[in-house]
């Protein structure tokens, strides 16, 4: 609301809550006990107990890779609270 130039022309997408799982048991891994953050395939995916079964096993996975796909942003701020905070953004 400061600064409504910088969103202007702008889609901004709010994703408030990937993984409905961890939130209500206050924990970062789903139901699974997957670490969503490690069920991306990406080249330093490696299959495990915490990373899924495989690449984007998980429906969680799947569906934020739906919009990234869907809406291709150039920009993706990650923000987690999970008894510490952490932002990530890609560049």
């Amino acid at each position: 609301s400061e600064a409504p130039e910088m969103i202007a022309n702008r889609q901004i997408i709010l994703l408030r809550d990937a993984n409905p799982d961890g939130l209500t048991r206050k924990q970062t891994a789903n139901d699974h006990g997957v670490e969503l953050n490690r069920n991306f395939p990406t080249p330093a995916y490696r299959p495990g107990a915490t990373s899924g079964a495989g690449p984007a096993s998980e429906p969680e996975t799947r569906a934020i890779l739906e919009v990234l796909y869907r809406d291709k942003p150039s920009r993706v701020i990650h923000v987690q609270s999970a008894g510490r905070s952490e932002v990530a953004a890609n560049s």
